[in-house]
């Protein structure tokens, strides 16, 4: 049986929740589908499970690797291996809705698509999962030469799209490895690559909200990882020819991500804040973007009271800080 979509898996430590995403993909309406899972060298139970899977499921395809590569890498290696038209990609601590793919291929057929997409659900507990929009429908239909809002947005979240697997080779786009965050690199640049994109306007996925995160523990200076998956989104861009076509668009992206974020969380993570990065980061972005401060997305989307704290910090790292401990402005 030719499989239609490769639905791609990276696993690591997850032995608590990956028996319901896999029973979620394999009890799939769209049965021509096969589900790459990367086992990224974890260390409880999650091969056993997997392997478990695999004996009952001929679709299911597991990979052991020989190092700890992220889910960049473990994607990579995914998305290599597939052999289907379309790839899809769902973390392992979370699952879908059974017609997802299905309802997806579809969609993305009927509009001969290069990208659909659908909404998701927030999950925090059985009772609680308000649904979260991926983009308003129109927005995320806009025509390719008006795709510039769509930086103003919060951005195409990989797990509820369904690609082109010609978007990744064509265009070289693969994820960082060894790195968090790295789907800021390339996500963008592969909703900016595709031709027609389309989207189904219900919620298909299930995004597990409460379980533990490095990339919301205190103190973890994994967080800085967020900026070289920057500075390799603003390359793609520039690579690809969409810095030049959405100048003003790229560089708010980029001061939100490189900039805004990671300066603000550095204060607000970190325990006492993280001086060291606040004051590197700023030196950075004056010799990336020197006038950055005059983008007008920054000037009218960034609060006066976050672009005052940042100014001062980029001035006076220590008086910036004991500014941000008396005021605790807020990000935006």
């Amino acid at each position: 049986m030719e499989s239609l979509v490769s639905i791609i898996v990276p696993v690591y430590n997850v032995q608590d929740y990956l028996g319901k995403c896999l029973d979620s993909l394999t009890r799939q309406t769209l049965k021509e589908i096969e589900i790459i899972c990367i086992n990224d060298c974890s260390t409880d139970n999650s091969q056993l499970i997997l392997q478990e899977y695999a004996n009952k499921d001929s679709r299911i395809k597991v990979i052991n690797l020989e190092e700890n590569r992220k889910q960049g890498g473990a994607r990579n290696v995914g998305i290599r291996l597939s052999k289907s038209p379309y790839l899809a990609f769902v973390d392992s601590d979370d699952w879908v809705d059974l017609t997802m793919f299905e309802t997806l291929y579809h969609k993305a057929s009927e509009c001969q698509a290069d990208l659909v997409s659908c909404d998701y659900f927030s999950y925090h507990s059985d009772t609680n999962m308000p649904i979260g929009k991926n983009l308003d429908f129109a927005a995320f239909t806009l025509p390719a030469d008006k795709r510039n809002r769509l930086f103003l947005l919060n951005g195409v979240r990989l797990w509820t799209c369904l690609f082109q697997r010609s978007l990744f080779f064509d265009n070289d786009l693969f994820f960082p490895e060894h790195l968090l965050y790295e789907d800021n690199a390339i996500v963008m640049a592969l909703y900016l690559s595709a031709s027609t994109v389309c989207k189904v306007d219900i919620p298909l996925y299930f995004y597990r909200c409460n379980n533990s995160s490095t990339t919301r523990s205190l103190n973890n200076y994994r967080f800085f990882d967020r900026l070289e998956t920057s500075r390799i989104f603003l390359y793609n861009m520039r690579r690809l020819g969409f810095f030049a076509r959405y100048q003003a668009e790229v560089e708010y992206r980029f001061i939100e991500l490189f900039y805004v974020n990671t300066v603000m969380v550095a204060l607000s993570q970190f325990v006492p804040p993280e001086r060291t990065y606040i004051q590197k980061v700023s030196q950075e972005m004056q010799q990336l973007m020197p006038r950055f401060w005059q983008n007008p997305y920054y000037l009218k989307r960034i609060s006066w009271r976050t672009r005052l704290i940042l100014s001062i910090l980029a001035r006076n790292a220590s008086f910036g800080i004991a500014l941000y401990k008396i005021c605790k402005f807020g990000l935006h």
